[in-house]
C-alpha cells in the first residue's frame, strides 16, 4: 500500500509558523478526496488540511507536529 504525503496547504507569505493542533481522523478510518484529516492553527487562521486521495488512513506518522518557515 503507498504511503501518501500530505503537504501543509498555502497558508500566506507572511505566517511563519503552523501547527498541526489535531488529527480529525483516526487510524482504519475511509476518508474521502478534499475530506478534512487534520486541524492547522497559525497566528492569523485555524484551517483544515484536506485529504489529497481517497482511502483509508492506515497510520498517523506525527501526534502534534509545529513547522517553521525559515525567514
Amino acid at each position: 500500500m503507498p504511503i501518501i504525503q500530505i503537504d501543509l496547504p498555502q497558508v500566506g507569505e507572511s505566517v511563519t509558523q503552523a501547527i498541526l493542533e489535531k488529527w480529525l481522523k483516526q487510524v482504519g478510518d475511509h476518508v474521502e478526496k478534499y475530506e478534512p484529516l487534520a486541524e492547522i492553527v497559525t497566528d492569523k487562521v485555524s484551517m483544515e488540511m484536506p485529504c489529497p486521495v481517497n482511502g483509508v488512513l492506515t497510520s498517523l506518522l506525527v501526534a502534534i507536529l509545529i513547522v517553521s518557515k525559515n525567514l
